[in-house]
């Protein structure tokens, strides 16, 4: 190649690294441009899924951006982040009060102690992400496939551009401006508003659980795992000594216990579905313009089943059921390492109990959300997403009724939709009874068509599920 075409030997190096030594001949280099320039032959089914088409990553890198340009998505995605960082407190304790855990419910109020102060540096380190999120677009996670993460390839693409351009070929090199003006756009700060904004959200999630995790590091520092009595002389020495060592040298967030708590809040969790799913519209990208997120949606559905009143089929709920003492060591120190945490002899008792009891806690609150359900619902106060009955549900529409609401005090109607978990158990049991309710049309059909409407409302109703909704 350096005898008779020496020009190619810089893409040709570049490629070699980037793809682990596949890419080795002429013949496979101009094959890698082809597949990573390819646009309609990867748009519908992908038969080389290894090397993406950099073309249709910046159209949907650009469709992203206009996905979530809404000036409303952030405030929702703060919403629902907000109320389960509300919750949280409250399943800790109630989680720990049922199981009897005096000492889990001693450490809960010294972790959740000082909220106001943790706000302000949740603030300050939400602002600070947002800020660099404008020249980083990576600078802490972006949800689902949003970001664009080729740059090896483009670089590789730009250095054939130009050894071609060298010979007097510039096709390549027109087709590369053109991607670039597509990369550009969609990394550009004001465009990518939307998904700035969400990385804020997400971060300002992190440092409040980073805050949680510190103070109880602290607490189990000072009493030894639980087995003396708490003191409070050096309790901040050992929080600032605990919380400093969460970030990187940028000043990012990296503690993986936090990441894991704070991912599951903020639904932003990589899980086995999601990668499956994944991998599957990866295969067959003519998936994309239907499931454009995936992430969001499956975490949702897994939060939403750990609120399970009957406690069944849920995995975490599960393994937590024994406690502390009656659990194998070894068991223990796997669940915790899965969950990130780095397990000590001081530590492992504390987080245990501490998971254990956010997870009783979840089915407390399900428990509550699903039987204040049924009260409100009988009371007439709560409405779900209506009937499956279009008839019935365009009268009902025509009359004002407004769906996911619930009658104040004051007879008004008020969205309690963006909420989480409990928003799904709310709706879900009022679409239960709403739909069920009657004597007549209990048909098989007609059943098959109750359930349906149900279970499509109640889960394909949000921005990031509605395009599957006309497959149900």
């Amino acid at each position: 190649i350096q005898r008779t075409k020496p020009e190619m030997l810089s893409p040709l190096m570049m490629a070699y690294e980037l793809s682990n030594g596949n890419v080795k001949t002429i013949s496979s280099l101009n094959n890698y441009i082809k597949e990573s320039t390819s646009i309609w032959k990867k748009a519908f089914y992908d038969g080389n899924p290894e090397i993406p088409s950099v073309v249709n990553r910046a159209f949907f890198a650009n469709v992203y951006n206009s996905a979530l340009s809404a000036f409303s998505t952030p405030i929702k995605a703060g919403i629902s982040g907000s109320h389960l960082l509300i919750e949280k407190p409250l399943r800790h304790f109630a989680g720990a009060l049922f199981n009897g855990d005096l000492r889990t419910a001693r450490r809960a109020m010294h972790q959740y102690s000082s909220i106001i102060d943790s706000m302000r540096r949740a603030s300050k380190y939400a602002s600070e992400v947002f800020r660099k999120s404008a020249v980083d677009p990576t600078v802490i996670a972006v949800r689902d496939d949003v970001g664009l993460r080729n740059q090896g390839q483009l670089d590789v693409l730009r250095s054939y551009a130009d050894a071609a351009a060298s010979m007097n070929n510039y096709g390549p090199q027109v087709l590369m401006e053109q991607i670039d003006a597509m990369n550009d756009l969609a990394n550009h700060p004001v465009l990518r508003f939307g998904t700035r904004s969400m990385q804020a959200m997400d971060g300002f999630v992190q440092s409040m659980v980073a805050d949680f995790e510190a103070k109880g590091r602290a607490f189990d520092k000072i009493t030894k795992g639980g087995t003396l009595d708490f003191t409070p002389e050096k309790a901040d020495d050992y929080f600032k000594e605990a919380h400093s060592a969460m970030f990187n040298e940028k000043g990012i967030i990296t503690d993986k216990a936090v990441l894991k708590a704070a991912g599951e809040i903020s639904l932003n969790l990589d899980n086995p579905a999601n990668d499956a799913l994944s991998s599957l519209i990866t295969r067959m990208p003519i998936l994309k313009p239907f499931l454009l997120f995936t992430k969001t949606p499956l975490n949702e559905l897994a939060l939403t089943a750990s609120y399970n009143p009957m406690g069944l089929f849920v995995k975490d709920l599960n393994q937590f059921r024994h406690s502390f003492d009656e659990m194998e060591a070894e068991k223990v120190i796997t669940l915790l390492k899965q969950r990130g945490v780095e397990v000590t002899p001081t530590n492992a008792r504390a987080k245990y109990n501490e998971i254990r009891a956010d997870l009783k806690g979840r089915k407390a609150v399900g428990t509550i959300a699903t039987a204040s359900a049924v009260a409100l619902f009988m009371d007439d106060r709560l409405h779900g997403n209506g009937h499956y009955n279009r008839q019935v549900q365009k009268t009902r529409r025509e009359s004002d009724w407004k769906p996911r609401s619930i009658k104040g005090l004051d007879g008004k109607w008020y969205s309690y939709d963006g909420l989480g978990p409990i928003t799904n158990y709310l709706a879900l049991v009022a679409d239960i009874m709403d739909n069920f309710d009657s004597l007549d049309g209990n048909s098989p059909g007609e059943m098959l068509k109750k359930i349906s409407f149900i279970f499509a409302a109640s889960f394909t109703d949000k921005t990031y599920m509605a395009g599957i909704e006309p497959f149900l």
